[in-house]
């Protein structure tokens, strides 16, 4: 068990959930799943806990422990129970990437953004996602087993593209830089007039 700031002995459940939900906020997912679990041992089995800590607690097994199919069904219950939190959407969004459903991580951000079109996370992930593309066979369902597959090789070509690009850009970035630097190593200094006094302008 930790003992640092993540296991502190609060007299309150309720008080240690809260912690967990802060520290999984700050990205310290192994240390706010140990207080999730913690607080809810603690808490009676008939006291209703946020829907937050299911929206949490599921991102955090599905990302430390691969529960990825219990984390999404958590995150799912999470907005059943309120359908208001911004923060519950951004969670299972995320769940969803974890799994490797992009589209229906994109259903999620969009589905947020209408709960709450200025929640920061969900504008990030929105832009980090972009716009969704059209199915590759136009006739056919964007759900059709046909356009998923080639869709899934779309975006993978898409991708090495990208990088490829990328690679080739910083490639140029760098011929261009140790051509400057050779250059620059080639030029004679310029010659000074053995009379004037170095900085002294010439009259």
């Amino acid at each position: 068990m930790r003992l640092d700031e993540t296991y502190i002995p609060f007299d309150n459940p309720a008080d240690q959930l809260e912690k967990g939900l802060q520290l999984c906020q700050r990205g310290d997912w192994e240390g706010g799943l140990e207080q999730l679990r913690m607080a809810a041992e603690r808490m009676p089995a008939n006291e209703a806990k946020p829907s937050r800590y299911y929206s949490y607690l599921g991102y955090a097994i599905a990302l430390r422990e691969k529960r990825i199919r219990e984390g999404v069904k958590l995150c799912q219950y999470a907005i059943k129970q309120e359908f208001y939190q911004p923060e519950n959407y951004f969670n299972l969004a995320q769940t969803y990437l974890l799994a490797g459903n992009r589209t229906a991580a994109w259903k999620t951000v969009a589905k947020g953004l209408k709960v709450d079109a200025n929640f920061p996370l969900l504008q990030q992930l929105h832009h980090k996602l972009g716009e969704r593309r059209p199915p590759v066979i136009s006739f056919l369902s964007r759900s059709n087993f046909l356009n998923q597959i080639l869709g899934r090789i779309r975006h993978s070509h898409q991708e090495g593209k990208r990088k490829a690009e990328e690679k080739k850009v910083a490639s140029q970035m760098k011929k261009s830089a140790a051509a400057s630097q050779k250059s620059a190593a080639r030029k004679p200094a310029a010659k000074r007039p053995a009379n004037r006094p170095p900085g002294k302008p010439a009259s």
